[in-house]
């Protein structure tokens, strides 16, 4: 444990150094050094995740996961550099990023720890809240949508389930896990809207990804605990 945190630690310095500098290659519409600077970024997650498989071998199942989000992370970008895929890359990112979700969800749902009551509450609450945001914002995905409306309610439930077992059975890795989803829902829901609202400021695209970073980092630094 006295190695792993401080390599965990310098891997999440390292991420949210290298998001800073992806997010100014972004501002300056500099793509493909944006792809290169998201994906060194995404692997610093990846490392964390790797080094709590070393620790708990069992914790393999997240490492999928966590690669699903480093593919999504890749994909997404590459949208900026390859102009006329951009929808056919943004929703296959999207899928990548569904399946990573969905594979925190299923091990959720075998944990004696959470609350599906809990969660679909938090999943009705937090659709409620989503709805009104784009509603007022006029966040229309097009072809998209019906897509964007499942994708978003699978990362609230997701957020849900992490947060009933936070609440249920208090720990440092439950608490980590848990703020993380709910910086999960909150960055893809600003993405909703930066990528398909009115409201184009670049100050959505900075907050939604330290908002997305910083759940990574804390989903991938509560398996080490």
């Amino acid at each position: 444990m006295k190695l792993y945190l401080p390599f965990a630690a310098l891997c999440g310095i390292c991420c949210l150094i290298l998001n800073g500098f992806f997010l100014s290659a972004m501002q300056k519409q500099l793509w493909r050094r944006a792809v290169w600077l998201k994906a060194a970024a995404s692997v610093c997650f990846v490392l964390i995740a790797l080094l709590a498989v070393l620790k708990k071998p069992e914790n393999g199942y997240f490492l999928i996961a966590f690669l699903c989000g480093f593919a999504g992370d890749i994909l997404l970008g590459l949208r900026y550099v390859y102009e006329k895929q951009k929808t056919l890359l943004f929703a296959i990112g999207a899928l990548s990023f569904a399946a990573e979700h969905l594979l925190f969800i299923l091990r959720f749902l075998h944990s004696p720890d959470t609350s599906l009551l809990f969660a679909l509450i938090y999943l009705a609450v937090t659709l409620a809240g989503a709805a009104v945001y784009t509603g007022i914002h006029k966040t229309n995905a097009g072809k998209l949508q019906p897509f964007g409306v499942l994708y978003i309610a699978l990362v609230c439930f997701m957020s849900g389930l992490a947060l009933s077992a936070a609440v249920r059975a208090p720990s440092v890795s439950s608490v980590l896990f848990g703020c993380g989803g709910i910086l999960f829902a909150g960055s893809d829901v600003i993405l909703s809207e930066y990528n398909f609202g009115n409201d184009r400021r670049f100050l959505l695209s900075r907050l939604l990804h330290w908002l997305y970073f910083g759940a990574q980092l804390l989903i991938a630094g509560s398996l080490l605990f």
